[in-house]
This record gives C-alpha cells, sequence and structure tokens, in this order.
C-alpha cells in the first residue's frame, strides 16, 4: 500500500473514533449554563431608589454649664486673708477668706447725725401739721354759707398735704437707715465662704492686704450638679436641636444613650461663635458613670433619591464617570454626584433608577 493511502486512512480512522465518542458526551459542550455570558466577565450594581445619609462621630467631655460667682460685699474693703490659693474642688460652706473695712467711722457718725435729724424733723413736721388742722377744724365749725364751703375745702386739702409729707419723710427715713446699715456692716467686715459644691472656674490674683472694689469678682464655682457633654465642632456638624446618640463607659462594657444638642454656632451670632456644641442627656446618668463619652449623629439626610456605590464612579478628567453594561455593551458616562459617605454616592444627573454598572 502506498503512503498516500496509508495516511487517507489514518484520517478516515481519526473521524471515526470522534464519532463514536461524541454521542457518549451528550450535550454538556453546548450547555448554555457552562457557557460564558458577557456579564459574569464583570462586577457589577443596580442603581438604587433609596435614602443618603451622612453621619459624624466625634469625641466629648464633661461641661460645667452653671457659675456661681463670689463678689466682695463691702464698699470701701480691702482683702485680709485668702485660703483658696492652691484649692481647686470646693464644698458648700467651705471657707475662702475675710474682707475688712477701710470706711471712716466719722462716715457712721455723720450718717447717724443725718438719721437723727430726719426723725426729729418728720416729727416736727407732723405735729406742725396736726395743729393747724384742728384750728381750722374750730374755725369752720363757726362759719356758714360759702365761707364754710371754702373752709371746708382748704380744710381737705391741709389733710392731704399731711400725707404726702408724712410719705416723703419716712421714705427719707427709710433711706438713711439703710445707709446707717451697710457703713456699719461694712466696718465689721466679712468672712467669704463657698455658696455651692464645685469646680473653681476663675480667681482673683490678689493677696491679702490688696483694696478690693466693691462687687469686685473674686472666685467664680462651677456647679457639679448639673453637667453638659461639650464637643468640639468647628463644621457645625452638630446643630442645634438635633437628636445624637451617646456612647459611654469602659471600652469592654460600653452603653448607649440619648441625648439632645441643646446649644451650638449654628443659633449664635457670626461674631459670638465658639467652635463647640453641648449635649443634654435624656437620662439621668451620675457624671462618674460618663466616662469617655463619644457623640454620634445623623448629620444629613435625603430620601428618594437615586445612590449607586461609591466605587462604582472614578474621576476623569475633572468630573465623575461611570460605565454602564447595556446587554455585551460597555459605555462610560459622565455623572453629577450631589454628596457621598462611606459606601454611597448620590447621584443627580446621568443615570436612572435600575441601570447596571461596572464596578471593575
Amino acid at each position: 500500500m502506498s503512503r498516500n493511502k496509508r495516511s487517507l486512512w489514518r484520517v478516515l480512522a481519526a473521524f471515526a473514533i470522534a464519532a463514536a465518542i461524541l454521542p457518549l458526551m451528550g450535550s454538556s459542550l453546548l450547555d448554555e449554563e457552562s457557557m460564558i455570558q458577557p456579564e459574569a466577565a464583570y462586577t457589577t450594581a443596580q442603581v438604587e431608589l433609596g435614602s443618603f445619609t451622612k453621619s459624624a462621630t466625634a469625641g466629648a467631655s464633661i461641661y460645667w454649664p452653671v457659675i456661681v460667682d463670689v463678689r466682695n460685699p463691702v464698699r470701701s474693703a480691702r482683702l485680709d486673708d485668702l485660703a483658696i490659693v492652691r484649692i481647686t474642688e470646693l464644698q458648700e460652706g467651705d471657707y475662702l477668706g475675710s474682707i475688712v473695712s477701710e470706711g471712716s467711722r466719722a462716715d457712721l457718725s455723720a450718717a447717724r447725725l443725718s438719721l437723727t435729724r430726719l426723725q426729729e424733723g418728720l416729727a416736727q413736721g407732723v405735729a406742725d401739721r396736726e395743729t393747724a388742722i384742728a384750728e381750722a377744724e374750730q374755725t369752720l365749725a363757726s362759719l356758714e354759707g360759702s365761707a364754710r364751703e371754702a373752709a371746708r375745702l382748704r380744710l381737705e386739702k391741709q389733710r392731704l398735704e399731711l400725707e404726702r409729707y408724712r410719705l416723703e419723710q419716712e421714705h427719707a427715713v427709710s433711706a438713711q437707715e439703710k445707709t446707717v446699715a451697710e457703713i456699719e456692716e461694712n466696718l465689721e467686715g466679712a468672712e467669704v465662704f463657698a455658696p455651692v459644691t464645685g469646680a473653681i472656674d476663675y480667681y482673683s490674683y490678689v493677696s491679702a492686704g490688696d483694696s478690693l472694689g466693691y462687687r469686685q469678682l473674686l472666685i467664680s464655682v462651677r456647679r457639679k450638679d448639673t453637667y453638659l457633654l461639650r464637643v468640639e465642632d468647628g463644621q457645625d456638624r452638630f446643630r442645634y436641636g438635633m437628636e445624637v446618640t451617646i456612647t459611654y463607659g469602659p471600652r469592654n462594657a460600653r452603653k448607649t444613650c440619648r441625648g439632645t444638642v441643646v446649644s451650638s454656632d449654628n443659633v449664635r451670632r457670626y461674631n459670638d461663635t465658639t467652635g463647640f456644641a453641648w449635649i443634654r442627656l435624656e437620662e439621668p446618668l451620675s457624671v462618674d458613670e460618663v466616662t469617655q463619652p463619644s457623640i454620634q449623629a445623623e448629620t444629613l439626610r435625603v430620601d428618594g433619591v437615586l445612590l449607586i456605590p461609591r466605587k462604582a464612579s472614578r474621576l476623569t478628567a475633572g468630573k465623575q464617570m461611570v460605565t454602564l453594561l447595556e446587554g455585551a455593551s460597555l459605555a462610560n458616562r459622565y455623572v453629577n454626584i450631589a454628596a457621598n459617605n462611606t459606601d454611597w454616592n448620590w447621584v443627580l444627573q446621568g443615570l436612572e433608577e435600575g441601570q447596571t454598572l461596572v464596578l471593575d
């Protein structure tokens, strides 16, 4: 047999073997489920209609909002003793210092003399007017007709004048009595005690022997029976009236409670901002319980908007672009994104609900 004939028989034998094997394999090579579909080559996501939210978290600290001032109650005084140099915490009734008056005894004597003269003048003036009224009443009894009526009217005027004089002079006497009492109190000096339990927020840098002005501020004490949480907030994330969640306690036993922002820069005048927000707890927790506090709040929520995964878009030539998958075709499209959070982009324009995007 020639070489060409042997080659031909080999080809025919190969085809025969293939024809015998193929029926045994069935239709598995043509199974559509085992074929690579266009979508299977990509990770995709759908454009969704939902709610876009943003949140903020920040650490907080305890803040004592109620301040009680202690001022010098004595006129023309000097500091005799100061006991708060190294004290930072006070208990109600703690001794803080003593104040003595620099006033003159001569001032007291003059004030008392003025009071005596006013009292004597009041008594003499009332007596004189009552005598005049008595004489007018006797004269009235002897008159008749129009003369009697005129005398009666003059008598009523005298009685009214007596009451007016009495009220004015009694008021002057009362004011002078108060002046005398103040001078006497100032001469006695005063001892100063802590009005409340709390922490010293401010104290005046004065020493024993220094002169003090009347009502001069000596110390300010922050009361510890009322507290707020203070959080640094230069970006105005925590706004007045906002409800927040407060997390507190040791690391392995954290707890939560609700709170409300009761003061923030968004309700202050532009030149009166502080960079802080203050939060009131809705539960009566002791300050010792609220350790390591942190604040969480939903700062933005918009419902019924288009959302796509944040990784579905990319910045191209200064614009946000996505890749659309339509059947087996890919298309790039610019989109307008209003805002984003950790996971989602809020899309304003460029997409419709239900469209498919390629993520990688």
